[in-house]
């Protein structure tokens, strides 16, 4: 048969391996002993029940023992009852030293022959039937309850319909719905369940609902429970045969990655960032009210599922194909890929390159360890300071992917460093790396490099949102996550190849380059403005883009192969801003505007949470002002309306919602913070406020202070927002930091004129 890995799962010492393609689908069982090392030995050790065998194995020139198991369990006692015997590679999982060992990688495509042998083939896209689901759940006392609240309706979504099935207190029951919506995953032949934080909250709460009503909640492909994780920060579900892919995970990791910035990851926003699109939205704490009622109000909250189902579908098949790919690169099973850092896909490719090496992988540190390496700083990117104020005429270049390309360029890696060879390169910072043979780190990117290269170069040859185009985006962007997340890695105190020594070096090398290419900018008639990292903004006074180009060339001839300087863009104005009162504008807190229009803003207010919308529409409306026209005045027009409009209470009540997500438990905040008395006044109103709840609420007239009079907005009633609030500690602290920089005071805002605000108190 011809298919993908999809899934895989250790029983005892077999490893069950389920192989697709689009029509059909094999379960296979592999006899694979799990094993580990030890670096000691006593020959006692034999005589333990769960041994089966111990060999000698020879690795980098050192002995060690190999101890094979009877089952995947024992290898996790074992570890624990050796420990004076020093185990090695005793936390790889059993499936993930099946694939390792046998050189076989998920979601890759083989021949799997009569013999038991799996040949790779030529790569096939990877054909998945996804399919969303959305609960909408009784809430009459806000967070609901799945020992007793019902679930109302379930939304169901693939690419051919989207359907709700639901019940009423006249009609069905939720006991025969819950059945018609796993018959219906059972009929389809659900490859992928989606949804949208159904992770943390749906599918729990779907199946503590069966357990309650005695429905066996059959989901996987050998009978297996659904297991519920919960880790330190996200829950994940297991179901073996069928992948659980909660796009808010998705969303989560590519905002973490800085793929996407959105500052509300609620599914209306992501839907509207994404797609541009707009669904039906329902106040959570309406919900019972609307299924009690029936009639029209039911009619708009089965629109309302279904939307939910909708747009979750969307999202997921955006997100989807990139981790598979993802998958491909690492070789373990879509659902493992879904749960990891970046840091920990690289370790894993690492660790495959090192068993190809016959070498030893080191050990995860101890806390302790950890503990150690995270209070021993590393010297970051140097950074020059821009002047503060509007500048026009600015050209950016940066180096392309500057510590990949140094970690290529001088083989820097924990395994070369100081070991003994006949060349070194020598980093600033006096540390030596052998210059052969070629590190794991260094060896990774400059295979995911060269690939990333020629897969960019296959997709231009089709046009964009094409299939093909498609399969080649989402190739080149898992190989640039994996790529970029090489230096994080390096320094990440958790990681089996950690290296202080490296990860200096990278970065000493990089501030090598940044000057001297500032230095030769100088020499060459350029104003730097600003540096930093990797990129160097040029002010062009009277020079031409011609020059800035003729300026790049030169550099990159004296560049190490694979190193290279780039012209990121030309932008006819920006505004740098200081913190405070001061010469300097600090790093990373800039606005500039392109030839095009377009606006590129790095540290203001429009990305961050904790502000109203009213707040950032205000500060991106100055900031296009100036960029646009360079004329102040205009900028100064646009906030005094605003303020005069709040004042007049012009503006609807959303725009001044306040988000902040609760990071703790309530009782252990100290300090009575705004969002922590609104979130005890829902409390107090029968609403369940856990960790990770969003508060929406809004500061209102009235006495004492900005805490007690922070309204969550399911309370609000008609209560009006607080207009000085506002004015003074969300519009003008948003602008007056940019404004301020082309001469404009705050009283010019408030007031008529400068005059009139010293006037106004005599």
């Amino acid at each position: 048969m011809k298919g993908f890995i999809f899934d895989l799962k250790s029983e005892g010492n077999t490893i069950k391996i389920l192989l697709k393609n689009k029509k059909e689908e094999k379960m296979i069982n592999e006899k694979f002993p799990p094993y580990f090392y030890l670096k000691k030995y006593d020959k006692a050790i034999e005589s333990m029940p769960e041994i089966v065998e111990v060999k000698k194995e020879k690795k980098e020139g050192k002995e060690l023992y190999k101890v094979i198991v009877d089952n995947a369990g024992s290898v996790i006692k074992l570890r624990k009852d050796l420990e004076e015997f020093e185990p090695m590679e005793a936390n790889i999982p059993h499936v993930y030293r099946f694939l390792i060992d046998n050189n076989l990688y998920a979601s890759r495509t083989y021949e799997y022959n009569e013999k038991g042998e799996f040949k790779e083939i030529k790569d096939e896209e990877v054909y998945l039937k996804m399919a969303s689901f959305d609960l909408e759940v009784y809430n009459k006392e806000g967070m609901p309850n799945p020992e007793k609240d019902p679930i109302l309706m379930i939304s169901y979504c693939d690419e051919k319909e989207s359907i709700v099935f639901h019940w009423s207190k006249s009609k069905g029951s939720e006991k025969e719905m819950i059945l018609d919506f796993l018959s219906k995953l059972k009929k389809e032949k659900v490859d992928v369940l989606t949804g949208y934080n159904s992770s943390g909250f749906d599918l729990p709460y779907l199946k503590k609902r069966c357990s309650v009503l005695g429905i066996e909640l059959d989901l996987s492909k050998d009978g297996s429970p659904v297991q519920i994780k919960k880790g330190a920060f996200s829950t994940k579900a297991d179901i073996f045969g069928l992948l659980h892919f909660d796009s808010y995970d998705g969303v989560a990791f590519l905002s973490k990655i800085g793929a996407m910035n959105i500052p509300k990851k609620d599914l209306e926003a992501v839907y509207k960032e994404m797609f541009g699109k707009e669904k039906l939205d329902v106040e959570p704490w309406k919900i019972w009210k609307m299924w009690e009622q029936e009639g029209k109000e039911l009619e708009t909250l089965i629109q309302y599922n279904k939307e939910d189902a909708i747009a979750a579908y969307e999202i997921a098949k955006e997100l989807l194909p990139l981790y598979i790919e993802i998958s491909k690169l690492v070789g373990l099973p879509i659902y493992e890929v879904t749960k990891m850092s970046t840091s920990q896909m690289v370790e894993w490719v690492l660790i495959r390159e090192a068993v190809q090496r016959k070498m030893i992988i080191p050990n995860t540190p101890n806390e302790r360890e950890v503990k150690k390496r995270m209070m021993n700083g590393i010297e970051g990117a140097f950074v020059k300071q821009p002047e503060r104020g509007l500048h026009e005429r600015i050209a950016v270049c940066d180096f392309r992917s500057l510590y990949p390309s140094l970690i290529i360029a001088y083989n820097i890696d924990k395994t070369t460093y100081n070991k003994p060879c006949k060349d070194y390169n020598i980093s600033p910072k006096g540390h030596k790396f052998c210059k052969k043979p070629i590190g794991l780190i260094p060896k990774m990117l400059k295979e995911f490099i060269e690939k990333r290269i020629e897969i960019k170069k296959e997709m231009k040859k089709y046009k964009k949102g094409t299939p093909e185009y498609k399969f080649y985006y989402y190739r080149q962007w898992a190989l640039k996550i994996i790529a970029n997340s090489s230096y994080g890695y390096m320094v990440y105190a958790r990681a089996k190849w950690y290296s202080r020594e490296a990860g200096e070096s990278v970065t000493s090398w990089a501030r090598e380059k940044i000057h001297y290419t500032i230095k030769k900018a100088e020499e060459k008639g350029f104003e730097v403005l600003y540096s930093d990292t990797d990129s160097v903004f040029l002010k062009l006074g009277n020079k031409t883009k011609e020059d800035v180009f003729k300026f790049i060339n030169e550099i990159n001839s004296e560049l190490p192969e694979g190193m290279e300087l780039e012209f990121e863009g030309y932008f006819p104005r920006g505004i740098f801003v200081s913190g405070k009162e001061g010469k300097k504008a600090v790093k990373k807190k800039y606005a500039l505007i392109r030839e095009d229009g377009g606006l590129e803003i790095k540290g203001f207010e429009l990305v961050r949470r904790d502000w109203s919308n009213i707040a950032k529409e205000t500060q991106r409306k100055v900031i296009k002002a100036i960029l646009e026209e360079g004329n102040p005045e205009k900028a100064k027009k646009i906030v005094k309306k605003i303020i005069n409009d709040i004042r007049e209470r012009k503006i609807d009540l959303k725009e001044f919602i306040i988000y902040t997500q609760i990071k703790r438990k309530i009782d252990n905040y100290e300090q009575q913070a705004p969002h922590v008395k609104a979130a005890k006044k829902l409390i107090k109103a029968g609403y369940k406020v856990k960790v990770g709840t969003i508060l929406e609420y809004v500061i209102v007239q009235g006495s004492g202070s900005i805490s007690d009079r922070a309204i969550p907005i399911q309370l609000i009633g008609n209560k009006k927002y607080d207009a000085n609030y506002y004015i003074e500690n969300q519009v003008l602290p948003a602008v007056m930091k940019i404004i301020r920089e082309v001469g404009i005071t705050e009283d010019e805002l408030k007031y008529k004129s400068k005059q009139e605000g010293l006037n106004k108190w005599f």
